[in-house]
């Protein structure tokens, strides 16, 4: 029941996410003189092409947390369908199944991140799918020994021997106890995701003509003899790190929830 109440704002801010990844905003106009120290109306200062920093850093702020939030959920979905297919695989099937996630872990995938965004220059649903796309086998052990867990209830057995289908068996019996650890683990994947996706874009591997906080750490670079450096790096910096551990913080939260039920009815007995 306490985390119920989160549901309607989770599905809010991966709505918000997902309008930021499909439809990215432009960057900010050039409305100032070039390298302006902080102060008003500019507060943090100005780009070399006179475009507000605090605006910049705002107008890249929902595509670059889009990719993050998008890109973790995204990448648990697609561990949670392969991992739960391992598990109710037959002995040889799943075991090859596990094997091709263990052949993908053992690929660079950073490199191949790398040259697949050279190539396509994706925006941020290109990059949110690169992302997904090279991080679902880290998770599919755990995910799949969760499953196996929860395969060997007596409810989920006789659930089965009644006829429930994978996905009734999945839904109803299998995630409900596993939505901590999947809680967490898109919580892990999301702050790797935006790192990631900031990685790439200050490479230049990324669409230029999209704002976003990595590329604006990208251009500070060519500042680096300027005393503008500093405001030039700060936005991006700050947002970065504030968004990584104001989810840090969300996962915490939602995890001390998601266990509190359990300890209140267990403490009688």
């Amino acid at each position: 029941m306490g985390a119920g109440r989160f549901l309607p704002l989770i599905a809010f801010a991966f709505l918000a996410a997902l309008c930021g990844v499909l439809f990215p905003l432009t960057d900010a106009a050039m409305t100032g003189a070039p390298l302006v120290p902080p102060g008003w109306p500019h507060l943090l200062g100005t780009s070399p092409l006179g475009q507000d920093n605090l605006i910049r850093a705002l107008r890249a702020a929902p595509a670059s947390i889009g990719i993050g939030l998008v890109a973790g959920g995204g990448t648990v979905l697609v561990a949670l369908v392969y991992g739960y297919a391992v598990a109710s695989a037959p002995g040889w099937a799943g075991r090859v199944m596990l094997r091709i996630s263990d052949l993908m872990l053992a690929l660079p995938d950073m490199v191949l991140m790398m040259l697949i965004a050279s190539y396509a220059r994706p925006g941020p649903a290109g990059l949110a799918l690169i992302l997904i796309a090279f991080s679902w086998p880290s998770d599919i052990r755990p995910v799949a020994a969760m499953v196996r867990r929860e395969r060997a209830r007596d409810s989920f057995y006789l659930a089965q021997s009644f006829g429930a289908g994978a996905g009734y068996l999945l839904r109803r019996h299998a995630l409900p106890p596993m939505l901590p650890v999947l809680a967490a683990m898109a919580v892990m994947n999301s702050r790797r995701a935006v790192m990631h996706a900031a990685g790439l874009a200050f490479l230049g591997l990324a669409n230029p003509a999209i704002p976003s906080w990595g590329s604006m750490l990208a251009e500070a670079l060519t500042q680096l003899q300027h005393p503008g450096i500093l405001w030039l790096v700060a936005p991006p910096a700050l947002f970065l790190t504030g968004f990584v551990l104001v989810l840090g913080r969300i996962g915490l939260a939602a995890e001390r929830d998601r266990s509190a039920p359990e300890t209140t009815e267990t403490a009688p007995c």
